[in-house]
């Protein structure tokens, strides 16, 4: 009986670190994580145009933040090997120097999507592409500047290999591991602003404006399923209610295991 209620206490104790995610992303709520900096902030449209945005960031002034998405999705662009469209987005946070805006859906939308262009015969290039569209003027969540409020995200990443096959995609499928951003090509001499780049557009209702930015990193960040949340959850409660075991009895254990 004593060995049996040493085992089940081992085994509460190592559970957590069973439940712990893959550092590989497969299948349901997947995050990417990104940065970047502040390239320029202006008005683009109406009677101010070519004037910087009021209250904006200033120039260099640091970009982060991440998105989730489901996979697996449905590619509606099933009619062609090029291209991919996924309609999966579920959330977006984003940081532009103090600045914090947010986006989130309960379930996938059209006007949430990531893009994928894999070796367009014409240009030999490759293309990953996140789109947020605020629909309604409330999706975004975050201060306005000036007149402006937030209505459309984009992060771009472009390789183009030239006369060569680009390899920044193997195919039009939906990636569960971020695109790897060295291998990124500038045949063309486009500028790294230009492949690697970050875009939140505002409208006032009669003029846009936007910050454009470069993306310098992007990752994969994997979430937790809920079962690994609740096998962390009853780990901490073994803890809370078994304090004198786990200060004065861990040690034992462990050394136990040893032999």
């Amino acid at each position: 009986m004593n060995s049996f209620i040493l085992y089940t206490k081992k085994l509460i104790l190592i559970l957590p670190i069973l439940a712990v995610p893959s550092l590989s992303a497969t299948a349901g709520v997947i995050r990417f994580d990104f940065s970047g900096f502040v390239l320029s902030s202006e008005i683009i449209e109406g009677a101010n145009q070519g004037q910087q945005l009021t209250n904006s960031p200033a120039i260099g002034s640091p970009i982060f933040g991440y998105y989730t998405f489901q996979s697996p999705s449905l590619d509606t662009a099933f009619w062609s090997d090029a291209y991919g469209d996924y309609d999966n987005v579920l959330s977006l946070m984003l940081n532009i120097g103090s600045i914090s805006y947010s986006y989130s859906v309960s379930s996938p939308t059209p006007y949430a999507e990531i893009r994928i262009e894999n070796d367009v015969a014409s240009v030999h290039r490759d293309r990953y592409t996140v789109i947020v569209r605020d629909t309604t003027g409330n999706d975004f969540t975050g201060p306005k500047l000036g007149e402006f409020s937030p209505r459309y995200f984009q992060l771009d990443v472009f390789d183009f290999e030239g006369g060569q096959d680009p390899d920044l995609l193997p195919d039009n499928s939906l990636p569960v591991n971020s695109p790897d951003l060295s291998l990124v090509t500038d045949a063309l001499g486009l500028g790294p602003d230009t492949l690697t780049s970050l875009l939140l557009q505002y409208n006032d209702g009669t003029a846009r404006a936007k910050i454009r930015g470069q993306l310098t990193s992007l990752s994969t960040h994997p979430v937790p399923e809920p079962n690994a949340f609740m096998l962390f959850m009853l780990w901490l409660l073994f803890i809370i209610f078994n304090p004198k075991y786990y200060q004065h009895k861990i040690g034992t254990i462990i050394t136990s295991w040893s032999h």
